[in-house]
């Protein structure tokens, strides 16, 4: 709303003038902005796994954990632009992002055995008898788990739509499912079961959804 980047970034040249007022001047053209995770959640709202919905929450799983909140087929910001900041979300002594990106699984995994691999890796070898591998990817399946649930029953919203690397693995969803019901079995009263899908746009999703963001704030 400012034409302002506030904060702090490892680009620190975007920050803190009026970045849209210039870049107007520059261009000629009227100018929006939007964040990455805000503006993929928009894509995938126009034309990828969230088209149709009135509301959608949007997990981008790398090095932490980001997202975005629509409601309404808009961003939903928040009084102090932390909407669908879920890796901040607190789950016991750590946030959801240190337990549930693949990053951090990778570090846990390369702390305890000495090695050095990916998250891709470790994940592959839960499923070839290596315990720390196992441990270490239920720990991030349990909390996106716990993550994914408490949002459904906070927001409810329609779809809940994964982004990131990890998404392109197909045994993500699946794992997730299992351990969502998992977490179900063990309540009382529980009917609701968040709907996960895969985003569609893949590495597209964020420039899609700036053109989404110019379309509905634009002057």
């Amino acid at each position: 709303k400012t034409g302002i980047i506030g904060g702090s970034s490892a680009i620190p040249y975007i920050h803190n003038f009026k970045i849209v007022d210039e870049l107007e001047k520059r261009f000629g053209l009227p100018v929006s902005i939007e964040n990455d995770a805000n503006s993929a959640a928009l894509g995938e709202l126009a034309e990828g796994s969230g088209k149709g919905c009135d509301s959608m929450a949007f997990f981008v799983i790398g090095t932490g954990i980001g997202g975005a909140l629509i409601i309404n087929q808009k961003v939903w910001h928040g009084a102090h632009l932390f909407g669908g900041e879920f890796g901040y979300m607190i789950m016991g002594a750590h946030t959801l992002s240190e337990l549930g990106s693949p990053v951090a699984m990778a570090n846990r995994y390369n702390k305890r055995t000495g090695k050095h691999l990916d998250g891709k890796t470790i994940f592959e070898l839960a499923d070839k008898d290596d315990p720390a591998a196992s441990d270490e990817r239920q720990t991030l399946i349990h909390a996106l788990a716990v993550a994914i649930y408490n949002i459904q029953h906070s927001f409810d919203p329609e779809k809940i739509v994964l982004g990131g690397g990890i998404s392109n693995n197909p045994k993500l969803i699946p794992l997730l499912n299992k351990e969502i019901d998992r977490l179900r079995d063990g309540l009382d009263l529980v009917t609701l079961k968040p709907d996960i899908v895969l985003c569609k746009l893949k590495s597209d999703a964020n420039l899609r959804g700036a053109v989404a963001d110019f379309e509905q704030n634009a002057k």
